[in-house]
């Protein structure tokens, strides 16, 4: 997973089932305190509700999830919020579904696809923006390099310009997408020694660190 699908506001959404309410909410969650600072803020609103059901991804050093039906029969609310998320792409996001019960029993079914309809609505009126896993690259090369590798940097707007020393021993640190490295790497290859790949040390590169040593 190089890439997903993430939100920076507040995104609500309504479905109603048979007199029920189901009010969605999507929120942006860096962490899992963001999550629950977020359920605590609604259950404080909805505190006549009957449920408040949930699914957040979290994306740390690892991919973290958690899918809760509050009370509802197992599997039929948290699993299809969590679905929505997982098909949309969504991470660093918790999607909430508060239920309001209108008299009627839905039955697994009904429930089910009620919190996935809530939990859609939700996201489609989300401005969802792209994110990127990044990784470090650091380039060591001699002084008038510089120049020319950040112009095939600056080709890619995803790529970041971390620092850049042009000292006698120079060098630039970037961040860049991970599904975005090797084409980066054969780039610079193509411009500045095609016939010599040698020349990157190759034992300095890792999926978390790559690094480009140029030789003297």
């Amino acid at each position: 997973m190089d890439s997903y699908y993430s939100i920076s506001e507040i995104s609500t959404g309504l479905y109603v089932e048979k007199a029920s309410k189901f009010y969605s909410f999507l929120y942006p969650t860096q962490t899992v305190v963001d999550w629950k600072n977020s359920l605590e803020n609604l259950q404080k609103q909805h505190h006549k509700a009957r449920h408040i059901c949930y699914a957040y991804r979290i994306l740390q050093e690892d991919l973290i999830t958690k899918a809760n039906d509050d009370g509802e029969p197992g599997g039929t609310a948290g699993k299809p919020i969590l679905n929505q998320l997982e098909k949309f792409e969504i991470i660093n996001c918790s999607c909430f579904v508060v239920r309001y019960f209108g008299g009627t029993l839905l039955g697994a079914a009904g429930l089910t696809r009620a919190y996935k309809a809530a939990a859609e609505i939700a996201i489609q009126s989300a401005d969802l923006k792209l994110s990127f896993q990044y990784e470090s690259l650091t380039i060591f090369c001699p002084p008038n390099l510089i120049h020319n590798i950040l112009n095939i940097a600056k080709l890619d707007r995803n790529i970041r310009i971390i620092h850049i020393d042009q000292n006698l021993n120079s060098s630039l640190n970037l961040e860049i997408p991970k599904n975005q490295s090797l084409k980066f790497v054969n780039l610079l290859r193509q411009k500045f020694d095609p016939s010599k790949p040698e020349i990157f040390n190759k034992n300095q590169i890792d999926i978390y660190n790559l690094q480009l040593v140029w030789p003297e």
